[in-house]
């Protein structure tokens, strides 16, 4: 009886919720705990999924009468896996979902900080050669982590650098008995095929092929965990000031390990699912790009643009322009800007250098006018520049991000004469027709963005 199954630098003090199916590992992971640590520092539970009629009913009684003659706490729960499949979902997915959920419901019952669960080293190989059949990068090579947080958990893999065979040895050694899950026989699942068949074939190759696997795999976990960090610090250093979005350049010209990750790590901001390799690919070629408002669609309705100099995330939410209204003295709200008007008598030579939407601009108040947003053919000619500008392209020049050129507030007479345009692009500056002249009453506009 000398066969050690567990890490036991992993082993927190408190108590621990096992889960546990009957099958030869978690059995394993149960008994050695209560070895361990003692019984009355563990307890169990057992999602009966409902998918194998009455070998999943006897799967729950082994369970129980296990965890009573151990005199280990036990709950098991009745959930119908097949009823319960969102859409999409796999039924492993499924089961998956709803097993950890019932397995945090139970660890606040039993009053426990830990999950334990019984992968062993055979899980990470075969989790690695998945991961390598769908063309995982660093991250899926990494395999199992021996630990993770969920909702407030902390999840521990005590197991990981056992193997199935040493596993078989320990229950061996102890005379306990444990239940066998049919649906492990069969090569429906990708699991499966691996485990009876691509596994066999490693080990014949070299006895050692899993323990290997698995000690190549925390090497990965290692690596992951660096450039990982190094990721967080170039996204960091890529944040613009003031500026929604980060550096495209800092990140088009950082080693592509990390700015891969860099990329995922900015997209995870806004989602919790994976990012596919292609639209990583996709993010890359975005940061090297020579168009100042390309646009790339991603996973979870998230958009990626560039801004000039910017790449931007955000979430794809069409936003509507706000209805023409009316331009009050006081603050006027105009969806994402306020604008503000009051009275004021118009000063010499006032031409600002640069657009900015705090620029104040000075319109004769002999007119009443309207806030509205861009429309097709929309124009001014701006006061002293001899010219007229079509806004459309006077917002590209003014580099203005696309998704905000048809959500500007701009000024017209409310009495627009067909000819006129604008009466003024705010922060810019007034048409030649509604500027108020040096020391004549005028309206002083200026706007921010909310």
């Amino acid at each position: 009886m000398n066969t050690d199954i567990l890490d036991a630098r992993l082993i927190p003090d408190g108590k621990i919720l096992v889960a546990l199916s009957g099958g030869a590992d978690s059995t394993a992971l149960l008994l050695s705990l209560c070895e361990k640590i003692g019984a009355e520092r563990v307890c169990a539970f057992h999602l009966n999924h409902c998918l194998r009629g009455e070998e999943s009913d006897r799967d729950e009684r082994f369970c129980r009468e296990l965890c009573e003659r151990l005199g280990v706490g036990f709950k098991s729960a009745r959930r119908d896996i097949l009823a319960e499949k969102q859409r999409g979902e796999t039924t492993e997915q499924a089961a998956r979902r709803i097993r950890y959920d019932e397995l945090s419901l139970a660890a606040h019952e039993f009053a426990c900080a830990t999950v334990a669960t019984a992968h062993t080293a055979n899980d990470t190989a075969e989790t690695v050669l998945l991961n390598l059949a769908r063309g995982a990068g660093g991250a899926g090579l990494g395999g199992i982590p021996p630990t993770r947080e969920l909702d407030g958990l902390t999840v521990i893999r005590p197991m990981l650098a056992a193997t199935r065979a040493d596993v078989e040895r320990y229950l061996t050694e102890r005379g306990q008995s444990y239940v066998e899950d049919s649906s492990n026989a069969s090569d429906d699942y990708s699991r499966n095929v691996l485990r009876h068949h691509a596994i066999p074939v490693l080990e014949r190759t070299n006895d050692r092929a899993v323990r290997h696997i698995a000690a190549a795999a925390a090497l990965a976990r290692e690596d992951e965990e660096y450039l990982r960090g190094e990721a967080v610090w170039l996204l960091q250093r890529a944040r613009m000031d003031g500026l929604d979005g980060f550096d495209a350049e800092l990140l088009a010209d950082a080693a592509p390990p990390i700015r891969r990750r860099a990329l995922r790590l900015a997209f995870g901001e806004l989602d919790d699912r994976t990012l596919e390799r292609v639209h990583v690919e996709a993010l890359e070629r975005l940061c090297e790009s020579d168009d100042p408002s390309a646009r790339l669609s991603l996973p979870g309705k998230v958009v990626a643009r560039r801004v000039y100099d910017r790449l931007v995330l955000e979430r794809d939410e069409q936003i509507e322009p706000p209805s023409e209204s009316e331009l009050a003295v006081g603050a006027n709200i105009f969806g994402g800007y306020v604008v503000f008007a009051e009275r004021a008598v118009a000063p010499k030579g006032l031409r600002s250098a640069e657009f900015a939407l705090e620029n104040p601009i000075y319109l004769r108040a002999d007119r009443r006018y309207v806030l509205r947003a861009r429309r097709e053919g929309d124009f001014i000619r701006p006061k002293g520049r001899g010219l007229t500008k079509s806004i459309k392209k006077l917002f590209v020049e003014l580099k203005l991000p696309a998704a905000e050129r048809d959500l500007m507030p701009i000024v017209f007479a409310a009495e627009e004469v067909d000819g006129d345009g604008a009466a003024a692009v705010l922060g810019y500056a007034p048409s030649e027709g509604c500027a108020a002249a040096a020391g004549e009453d005028a309206l002083r506009v200026h706007a921010q963005k909310l």
